[in-house]
């Protein structure tokens, strides 16, 4: 394994891509180093699996795991990326819905490189930036189904009245 197998990345995800409720969505906002309306998320590639290997919301955690896993002292984020959605008409800042978790097909999202401060051979390397940017687009849509899986489960677990289904509790259509 080599000592920089793993590249550290901070992503810009557009804050309607994780339903969090508005209190954890304000601070994840706050704490953000994106533009306004997006939420700092670091993504741990393995260039070696051409896949990502760790996701997290804190910079800090991200930074030891990068040190962990290159089995390094020294660790910094080597790239920066942004999600956004590839039809210009969807581009605009969306509200949160929570009642309808819509299915988000991977083509409709690309993750632009807007920065990397380290210009190694990988990130001129067209063949290596786009599985790259594809495996950050996949990361970011299984985030939010995470995170839709767990409100609808914490749905669930509060709704005394009536637990028919998670769909039914928050009237969400099966499609």
């Amino acid at each position: 394994m080599s000592a920089n197998r793993f590249i550290l990345s901070q992503v810009c995800l557009p804050a309607f891509l994780l339903p969090f409720p508005p209190f954890i969505l304000s601070i994840l906002k706050n704490e953000s180093l994106c533009p306004k309306g997006f939420i700092s998320v670091y993504m741990l590639y393995d260039k070696d699996n051409k896949k990502t290997a760790m996701t997290g919301f804190n910079y800090y955690y991200a930074i030891q795991k990068t040190k962990e896993k290159n089995k390094r002292h020294d660790a910094e984020i080597e790239s920066k990326f942004i999600i956004s959605r590839k039809d210009d008409d969807l581009k605009k800042v969306e509200e949160i819905n929570y009642s309808d978790h819509e299915v988000l097909d991977i083509s409709q999202f690309e993750a632009e490189l807007i920065k990397a401060d380290k210009f190694d051979s990988e990130f001129n390397d067209n063949v290596f930036l786009k599985t790259m940017q594809k495996s950050i687009v996949s990361e970011a849509l299984e985030i939010r189904k995470e995170v839709i899986k767990d409100f609808i489960y914490s749905a669930l677990f509060y709704d005394t009245n009536n637990l028919k289904s998670p769909s039914d509790s928050l009237n969400i259509k099966n499609k």
